[in-house]
């Protein structure tokens, strides 16, 4: 009997992991547009992509984003505290190239936090986005529930470009297209100092 009720666990189980909501992405197809920043693709093993949702829209990081299309540091902070990851991240280096990426996240898209929500790509140079300094942004598609089964796509041959821009030249193949990752604003520091400043402006009006 206990051999019978495990064995219907793990069909269960079995049945439950190939029916869960999937979203390909990835750029190592059409276009083959290499993912760069500042003109040099992501390196092999470094930065991250991953899929998810934001309740920011494109016109909250517009309002972050400067003259120089610098996207700000608050920017990026709530980016980073509001992003809702899907399934699993992946690095650059599909194929052991640098600036390519493929990848399947899968999970519930019927839940809470992504039912009827937009699907968002999210890439940057570093271990995540809070520690970025050059992030893609990317959306296409919208989550949903198994019905019977979610599935999506999403990439640069499968979406619009939210932050970044197309330029570059590939390292792979000149007749490949590329893309640049946009930037989050240089030295932080200076806000750091800016703030410094305005303590000793308030301690000298104390005075």
């Amino acid at each position: 009997m206990k051999k019978s009720i495990l064995s219907i666990v793990a069909t269960l189980a079995l049945a439950g992991i190939a029916n869960a909501g999937s979203v390909v992405f990835d750029n190592f197809s059409g276009t083959f547009s290499q993912i760069q920043a500042n003109g040099v693709a992501i390196a092999s093993g470094t930065g991250f992509v991953a899929v998810g949702t934001t309740a920011l829209t494109p016109a909250d990081l517009a309002s972050e984003i400067n003259a120089n299309g610098e996207l700000s540091v608050l920017g990026r902070a709530a980016l980073a505290a509001d992003f809702q990851v899907f399934g699993n991240s992946v690095q650059f280096g599909f194929s052991g190239q640098a600036g390519y990426f493929q990848g399947n996240a899968q999970g519930d898209g019927g839940a809470a936090a992504f039912d009827g929500n937009d699907i968002i790509l999210v890439a940057g140079n570093g271990t995540g986005i809070a520690d970025s300094t050059s992030l893609l942004i990317m959306s296409g598609g919208v989550f949903a529930a198994d019905a019977p089964v979610f599935s999506s796509n999403i990439g640069p041959d499968a979406g619009t470009l939210v932050f970044g821009a197309a330029g570059g030249t590939n390292s792979l193949a000149e007749n490949f297209a590329a893309i640049q990752m946009g930037n989050v604003v240089p030295e932080p520091g200076v806000s750091i100092l800016a703030l410094l400043s305005a303590g000793i402006i308030f301690l000298r009006r104390r005075r």
